[in-house]
């Protein structure tokens, strides 16, 4: 939240066509960014994705609907993505499904402002 690298990749990723396939993967192999693990693949429990040929078995089927093979999440999703290890989840249609972005980002925003351990600044809040 403040590192300039990290402020400005975000501004700069607005105008790119896929954000959320190297903001993260971009500041973890910065050497000496906070936080970056440098010998890291995209293995593991890194983005949270329904895959149809997965439904009954690592999760309960899509809610929204699938587009390639992938769930595209509903609002019946949410409880699936807020209780799933992963730190990014794959893929949002915000003109389809608006809400499950906003519940996302206010229940993620509560909870980070509850954890915090720094003064919190007004503007960190939401509008009601």
């Amino acid at each position: 939240m403040t590192d300039e690298r990290a402020k400005d990749l975000l501004e700069w990723s607005r105008d790119t066509y896929s954000p959320d396939e190297h903001y993260w993967v971009t500041l973890n192999h910065i050497p000496d960014a906070p936080g970056a693990t440098l010998n890291t693949t995209w293995q593991g429990n890194i983005r949270a994705i329904k895959w149809k040929n997965q439904e009954g078995e690592v999760h309960n089927g899509c809610k929204g609907h699938y587009v390639r093979e992938i769930c595209i999440y509903g609002l019946g999703d949410l409880e699936w993505l807020i209780n799933s290890p992963h730190l990014f989840a794959n893929k949002f249609e915000p003109a389809t499904y608006p809400l499950v972005m906003e519940c996302l980002e206010r229940y993620y925003r509560t909870k980070l402002l509850q954890q915090a351990e720094v003064p919190l600044e007004t503007h960190w809040h939401l509008e009601e």
